[in-house]
């Protein structure tokens, strides 16, 4: 088993020939470094305004199985944290960005561009092609962006998008030049990496995963 990791600008060549033809398990990942220039304190919370419209949503509908059941939710998800440190509610400990320094927002991003990789993955998949698979979410993706920009209609973008891992991350805002592909190429049997795959989505239940 070899570990690959890509940013954007690695998988330029040739639509990602470069990724591994084989099965495997891979991972998509924010890059945070990607998400703007960060040289105040104006800066940096423009930029995490940004990050929680891209990864909050005010209502989503999910499915949750169970051995015994299986039934449609509606998940109102909580946003307290992004409001709490933006605004002027009490933290418990740290500080609001309204009580850093300009120096200090940008030590924050600098770290934050570091662990792009290191923390919870925005989605967890796996593939027969590592290569096939990445190909296959840029054109979930591109599709949605086409669509938006003729102007089709709304109802039909959000169905069509809320199919696909790309097609999701279109619809929330996302460029395409923020993610990194990263994936494990492996020599399992079929069973052996869908087994791994979901035991990986339940342990960290990623944000556009499979619900």
């Amino acid at each position: 088993m070899k570990e690959f990791r890509f940013r954007y600008e690695d998988t330029i060549y040739k639509n990602g020939r470069n990724i591994p033809k084989t099965s495997g398990l891979y991972t998509w990942y924010l890059d945070f470094s990607k998400l703007g220039i960060v040289n105040n304190k104006d800066d940096f919370s423009t930029i995490v305004y940004r990050l929680n419209e891209l990864i909050t949503s005010e209502n989503m509908k999910g499915e949750v199985s169970s051995p015994l059941k299986k039934y449609i939710v509606n998940v109102h998800q909580n946003t307290n944290f992004f409001n709490d440190y933006l605004i002027d509610s009490d933290l418990t400990e740290g500080k609001k960005i309204s009580e850093l320094s300009d120096e200090d927002c940008v030590k924050i991003f600098k770290i934050l561009g570091e662990f792009s990789h290191l923390v919870s993955p925005l989605y967890i998949g796996v593939a027969s092609s590592l290569r096939n698979r990445y190909r296959s979410h840029k054109r979930n993706f591109y599709e949605i962006v086409t669509l938006i920009d003729e102007g089709e209609d709304e109802v039909v973008i959000q169905e069509k998008a809320k199919k696909t891992f790309g097609g999701r991350l279109a619809y929330q805002g996302f460029n395409w030049d923020l993610l990194i592909f990263n994936c494990v190429k492996t020599d399992l049997e079929s069973s052996l990496n869908k087994s791994t795959e979901y035991l990986l989505n339940r342990m960290y239940s990623p944000i556009f995963g499979k619900r």
